[in-house]
């Protein structure tokens, strides 16, 4: 099981000049409603071909509402694929945002 990683996580690595790579895995129209900020759209069933994009030791941390299934299981095919540094976001979208 993938682990999570808060906000205030993900800022403490961000301020420690860490790349953390936000990827929203909701869909496009989900995305567009709102989503957190510098965080890019990549849908779940586009993972596979487009996680190449980032390196393996990258940090990932996947976005989906509210930081269930969704985004545990997008964090889970992106560890199978040999990434190391994989996340999801406690609380997901709404929690980032009602902070």
């Amino acid at each position: 099981m993938q682990q999570p990683i808060t906000k205030q996580q993900i800022e403490e690595l961000q301020q420690q000049n860490n790349t953390v790579k936000l990827i929203d895995i909701r869909t496009p129209a989900e995305y567009e409603k709102m989503h957190v900020p510098g965080a890019l759209n990549m849908p779940g069933e586009t993972i596979a071909e487009n996680i190449k994009k980032f390196a393996a030791n990258d940090t990932i941390v996947c976005i989906c509402n509210k930081g269930q299934e969704r985004s545990q299981n997008a964090a889970e095919t992106i560890t199978a694929m040999g990434f190391t540094n994989v996340f999801y976001l406690e609380d997901g979208t709404f929690g980032w945002l009602a902070e």
